[in-house]
């Protein structure tokens, strides 16, 4: 899930990020190493005379290649929530967030909205004064049963699950 951290000065963070099982180091591998491989492959072919099977196969790293990039570009993506004393602040997008809200933290309200159909998933949302914002959309169902019982011990009395 992400980890939270209390500081001296009374201010509880919650990081919300995807578990990234794509390192640095076996990107190369994953990636690197089989479209050199298949751009050898596809030489070789290509001079045999079987150019259309080199195509194909180029074609085929292409997209290898483009998943791999997409799949690293969305393990840049976090949530972080900061309760402070006075305000509820949560940051999202890639590492330097791109969207920010601010809700006072007396208005805040935890909403658990549970799916019409057993097939889809439940979501968590922070509520006040009309705006909503989910929270913890990458997690698992368990996930994010705790996160909502670790902000509803950070948050005022009133909210409700």
């Amino acid at each position: 899930m992400g980890e939270s951290t209390a500081r001296h000065d009374r201010v509880q963070r919650f990081v919300i990020q995807p578990i990234g099982s794509v390192r640095s180091g076996s990107r190369l591998y994953g990636g690197g190493l089989p479209l050199v491989v298949g751009g050898c492959c596809a030489a070789v072919l290509s001079y045999l005379g079987l150019w259309p099977i080199g195509v194909w196969m180029l074609g085929a790293m292409a997209v290898l290649g483009v998943g791999l990039w997409v799949v690293q570009v969305r393990n840049g993506w976090r949530q972080v929530i900061s309760i402070c004393s006075d305000q509820v602040i949560v940051e999202t997008g890639q590492r330097p967030q791109h969207q920010r809200e601010v809700f006072r933290r007396g208005w805040v309200r935890l909403e658990w909205r549970h799916p019409d159909s057993r097939n889809y998933v439940s979501r968590l949302f922070l509520r006040s004064h009309g705006r909503a914002i989910e929270i913890g959309s990458c997690l698992t169902v368990t996930e994010r049963d705790l996160l909502a019982l670790q902000l509803l011990l950070s948050l005022p009395v009133v909210t409700t699950l």
